[in-house]
């Protein structure tokens, strides 16, 4: 999907490209920052109990 960008200062008559698959780049980047927020998770929990 293409979107012609008319009107926005320093942007008119560029396309931005819409994709609805995203790329693999951005799915493990998506399961790195999970991973790490469930492991400070688990680990500020872990603290507080012992």
């Amino acid at each position: 999907m293409y979107v012609n960008v008319v009107g926005l200062p320093g942007l008119a008559g560029q396309q931005i490209v819409l994709s609805a698959v995203p790329e693999p780049a951005a799915a493990g980047l998506l399961a790195l920052g999970l991973t790490a927020l469930a492991w400070l998770r688990r680990r500020s929990g872990t603290a507080r109990s012992g």
